[in-house]
């Protein structure tokens, strides 16, 4: 028998040999024989994708190998690279970052970024390869002097022989102090100013110097100035005065009139004004605000405020020196109770401020916040504002007052207030006029002295309390230099030979002489000094002596 076999081809869809093809695909280019059912099936294979055999971490280095940080508290960045056995980078491989040191440097272990904490030296590693590579870099921490700060940045004597200790801080690149850093001192100009080996500087004779204050390649300086005071003005609660080109207040401070740019209780010291202007012809305080002119003319005032009479055309106080709205110059001003006044070069006068009482001179009494002519017409030397009312000098000599007059404080025989300048009684030829908060004085151009007003506390200085209508003889028969009626209850003057007096209310021994008796007729300051000048405040009086002291 025999037995017949017959070939059936293998059904094999598409699907099925697209398959077929994917995985002879995997074999690379090779020709693959499949018998299937007695049929020889032929596939190539061709193009397929190479398969790289994965790679090891094998070393690791830091860049940069060494660092130096010269300040505390500053950033430096290292960068670890990771590579294989083949020199390749593996970016991914993990990082293990650790110090040797953290009081001198610690590092943010995710970003090899290092922070100084001390001086000194400490060792940075990185780990990688699970633990079977490592590399170092050394960070060392070296503060420098980066720069110098003085305690003072200006300093002013108005005397030969003082001394004032200045202070150096040293400080590195983000600002922390260099300890055990050595400070060099020098000065510009020894004939002005020395200074010792510690930062002691001591004023020899007028002039200006810097002071400098060295540390490695840092240095600061401070200005020195040795001056004399050449004004001042004693106010009711306050003084100014100008020291060399500056102007300096102190005292009461709540309305802003020492011009520092607060408004603190009280300074106890000689507070600068703060600029501009930066150089001051002269300076005035009276009640709670001040005001003055610079070399260039342009007037200023600062604190209250509350009646215009800083002359900015408002009401609002200020705490630095504001200019007036008005752009002339002036020859001279001063500050009043409420009110102000003043007189350009060419003679124009003009006051500004409460008016009430009529104290402006322009013949009302509506306040005005920005300087307004007095009326009349005169050629001014000078004016004084006072309390509620003012006087003035014209450049012939004559006297005149205007404003409040129930103490008699105008001069004029009279007890009522005028809203226009009038002649001042006597017939006079008056150097100088001065006015208080009650009461008026004057030095005629023969020397004499003479007094009116409100006599209370004997401030008239002729010997008695009694109030006086007309100018009146001061007693003691002096030749009067110039004479200051004081902002409450007490006069001074100084006479041609430089000597000082004092009288009216002496209870917080603002006569000077010692004691605290009030006191009729002019009485000695005591000292022997021989002043130049001599201004009378609230409760209390400030001269200068001849040489600026």
């Amino acid at each position: 028998m025999v037995t017949r076999y017959r070939a059936v081809p293998a059904r094999t869809t598409s699907k099925g040999l697209r398959s077929i093809r994917s995985t002879l695909g995997s074999y690379g280019s090779t020709t693959v024989r499949i018998f299937c059912c007695g049929m020889l099936l032929v596939f190539a294979a061709c193009d397929a994708e190479q398969v790289t055999a994965p790679t090891t971490p094998t070393s690791i280095t830091i860049d940069p190998s060494s660092l130096s940080l010269t300040a505390l508290n500053q950033e430096g960045r290292l960068t670890a690279t990771v590579r294989d056995e083949n020199g390749g980078v593996k970016e991914e491989a993990p990082v293990t970052w650790t110090t040797s040191d953290r009081n001198v440097v610690a590092i943010f272990a995710a970003l090899g970024l290092v922070t100084s904490r001390g001086e000194g030296t400490a060792t940075i590693t990185a780990t990688s390869c699970s633990g079977n590579c490592a590399a170092t870099a050394t960070v060392t921490v070296n503060q420098e002097p980066a720069s110098v700060a003085l305690s003072d940045s200006m300093l002013i004597f108005s005397e030969a022989g003082v001394t004032v200790q200045l202070t150096a801080k040293v400080v590195d690149l983000e600002g922390y102090p260099v300890a055990g850093d050595t400070v060099t001192w020098s000065t510009s100009d020894l004939g002005v100013a020395t200074v010792s080996s510690t930062g002691l500087v001591t004023s020899v004779a007028t002039g200006t110097a810097d002071i400098t204050a060295t540390s490695g390649s840092a240095s600061a300086t401070a200005y020195v100035i040795v001056t004399q005071w050449s004004s001042i003005s004693a106010g009711v609660y306050h003084t100014c005065s100008k020291l060399g080109e500056g102007a300096y207040c102190w005292g009461n401070n709540a309305s802003g009139q020492l011009g520092d740019a607060a408004t603190s209780s009280y300074r106890s010291v000689a507070t600068h004004v703060v600029g501009p202007p930066d150089t001051w012809q002269s300076v005035s305080a009276r009640y709670d605000h001040s005001c003055g002119f610079a070399h260039s003319g342009e007037g200023y005032c600062w604190g209250e405020n509350s009646l215009g009479q800083i002359g900015n055309g408002d009401t609002t106080d200020v705490a630095v020196p504001t200019a007036m709205t008005d752009t002339r110059s002036w020859g001279s001003i001063s500050a009043g109770w409420y009110h102000s006044c003043g007189v350009t070069p060419s003679g124009e006068g003009y006051c500004w401020g409460e008016n009430p009482q009529g104290q402006l001179g322009n013949g009302d009494s509506i306040d005005v916040w920005t300087p307004t002519p007095v009326s009349g017409g005169h050629a001014w030397a000078l004016i004084s504002a006072g309390g509620n009312f003012s006087c003035g000098v014209t450049t012939s000599g004559e006297g005149y007052c205007w404003g409040y007059n129930y103490w008699r404080q105008l001069g004029d025989g009279t007890r009522t207030s005028r809203p226009l300048p009038t002649l001042v009684s006597g017939g006079h030829t008056w150097a100088s006029i001065s006015t208080g908060r009650y009461h008026s004085c004057g030095v005629a151009t023969s020397g004499d002295g003479y007094c009116w007003g409100y006599g209370n506390y004997g401030r008239l200085g002729n010997g008695s309390t009694n109030h006086r209508s007309v100018p009146t003889p001061v007693s003691g028969g002096h030749t009067w230099a110039a004479i200051a009626a004081g902002n409450r209850y007490h006069t001074c003057g100084v006479t041609t030979s430089g000597e000082g007096y004092c009288w009216g209310r002496n209870s917080y021994g603002q006569v000077g002489d010692g004691a605290t008796s009030n006191r009729l007729i002019p009485t000695l300051i005591s000292g022997e000094h021989v002043w130049e000048s001599i201004s009378t405040g609230g409760y209390h009086a400030c001269g200068l002596t001849v040489g600026g002291g």
